[in-house]
């Protein structure tokens, strides 16, 4: 005898397919929606990584400029971060031959004036007594004396660990300073360095 399937039946199995289909499509949509929301966030992680580097850069660099009256001269100067601080590499061109020059990052990375005031004072956030770089009480921005050989070049590398490139003591948007004599290393407030020679403003370095 052949079994007649009802109506009743017919529209159930009818319903239970389309609610297995909408299911489908419903994780379908929201899988692809997850994967988005994954992916978004990996990539503002990513931005927010490029922000911190670009906030607090490994390698730093100033191109220094001459003041007025001391064109010819010129040099470079950068800094590294490594696991025993700051690591300053300084060159300098066209200088007097057999001369010793103080140099120093002072607190505004402006040198638009003609002899570099506007760069303001030595970097001195602590407020504390110049001295030598290696001394126990110094400016922040205190690097010593540069030498020039006989052909009016310099050039010293250095470990410093008074310096910082981040936080709110970074170096990163003041200025270097080469001053026209030596710093004594011990006279208040400045060392008695002479005017300013070079000047240029401490910036991001392209790795």
């Amino acid at each position: 005898m052949k079994k007649t399937i009802s109506t009743s039946t017919k529209i159930s199995v009818v319903m239970g397919l389309t609610a297995l289909v909408s299911l489908s499509a419903f994780a379908h949509n929201h899988g692809q929606h997850g994967n988005k929301e994954q992916g978004h966030g990996q990539q503002e992680r990513a931005q927010a990584h490029g922000s911190h580097a670009h906030l607090y850069p490994a390698n730093m660099v100033v191109h220094l400029r001459p003041t007025r009256g001391n064109e010819g001269k010129f040099g470079m100067v950068t800094f590294e971060r490594t696991d025993d601080g700051v690591k300053v590499m300084a060159h300098l061109e066209g200088m007097p031959a057999n001369s010793t020059h103080g140099f120093h990052v002072h607190e505004f990375g402006d040198c638009s004036a003609p002899d570099a005031t506007s760069a303001g004072s030595h970097f001195n956030p602590n407020e504390t007594q110049h001295g030598a770089r290696d001394a126990e009480h110094r400016h922040v921005g205190d690097l010593g004396n540069i030498e020039t050989n006989r052909s009016g070049m310099a050039h010293v590398e250095f470990v410093d660990q008074g310096l910082t490139m981040r936080g709110p003591h970074s170096i990163l948007g003041r200025a270097v300073v080469v001053h026209e004599q030596a710093d004594d290393l011990t006279s208040q407030p400045v060392g008695n360095a002479g005017a300013r020679v070079l000047c240029g403003v401490i910036g991001v370095a392209k790795n």
